[in-house]
């Protein structure tokens, strides 16, 4: 993919914090009235891509440039990042969380792949390039630090994880491990 399908794909992606904000300002059961609704009409659309020849043509005519090579045969990195909001969100009672983790995959995963793809020459492991890592492992941290109930080792910890997940999520991609790996760990280290 090209990197102005890239920046496009990225734009896309970032307006994804609107899904965090939103459960911020919202009780989890306002949340989930509209968000679950949501969630399986993404899950239908990107099942029927797959199966309907006439839904697949309507759906790469607007997004076909911006997916991936495995996104072409699989659910998309966008309904995988919703599906793993909604984990995150019945798995986890603090908005803490659930919000920063969630930012995190948005922000961070946003960042990281722009300024890899741009100026990262030196790879850490396949395709990622310390640029990237870095960029991730910089935003994440200020993400998590930014909320009120974090603290520094919180943000470390949460930003090294993500990081860590961004880098070697290979087989399932880094939009759904990310929210699930970094609230896991933010849930643990606010126990």
């Amino acid at each position: 993919m090209n990197f102005t399908n890239e920046i496009f794909r990225k734009l896309i992606h970032l307006a994804y914090i609107l899904i965090p904000i939103s459960y911020y300002f919202q009780t989890k059961s306002e949340f989930l009235t509209w968000f679950v609704p949501f969630a399986f009409l993404c899950l239908a659309i990107d099942l029927l891509r797959l199966k309907v020849k006439t839904v697949r043509e309507i759906f790469d005519s607007l997004f076909g440039k911006m997916l991936r090579g495995a996104e072409q045969k699989r659910l998309t990195n966008a309904s995988l990042f919703i599906f793993a909001t909604l984990i995150t969100i019945l798995v986890f009672e603090d908005k803490f969380v659930v919000v920063a983790g969630n930012s995190v995959a948005v922000i961070s995963d946003t960042l990281s792949a722009l300024l890899g793809r741009k100026f990262g020459k030196k790879k850490i492991f396949k395709q990622k390039s310390w640029v990237g890592s870095i960029s991730f492992l910089v935003s994440s941290f200020v993400t998590i630090y930014a909320f009120p109930e974090s603290n520094l080792t919180i943000a470390f910890c949460g930003a090294l994880m993500g990081t860590l997940t961004e880098i070697f999520s290979d087989k399932i991609p880094d939009d759904f491990t990310i929210p699930l790996i970094v609230s896991s760990v933010l849930f643990l280290l606010t126990l």
